[in-house]
């Protein structure tokens, strides 16, 4: 599954976006996508929640989705909260 992501991006971002595609089943997504305008919904968003958590140890919440321009923003949070990243998690 493509994400589409810029070169480098950690493991965590690329994870997250396929963790997004593949819940909104598309082929890929893009950093600056917008998840609702992709058809994405408050049921999705919980799903992503639950995988993120089980994947990485990250807690985002459905706040986030709603707050974040694009899905750079929630990417960032999830990179924060990974073990070596630069924050503790968003709880």
């Amino acid at each position: 599954m493509e994400t589409g992501g810029k070169t480098g991006q950690s493991a965590a971002a690329a994870g997250f976006y396929e963790i997004v595609a593949r819940v909104l089943r598309l082929p890929r997504v893009r950093p600056e996508d917008d998840y609702f305008e992709l058809g994405g919904t408050s049921l999705g968003v919980m799903q992503i929640v639950w995988m993120v958590e089980e994947r990485f140890g990250t807690r985002i919440s459905l706040t986030d989705f709603f707050d974040a321009p694009d899905l750079e923003a929630i990417a960032d949070l999830v990179e924060e909260g990974e073990p070596g990243g630069a924050g503790a998690g968003h709880q």
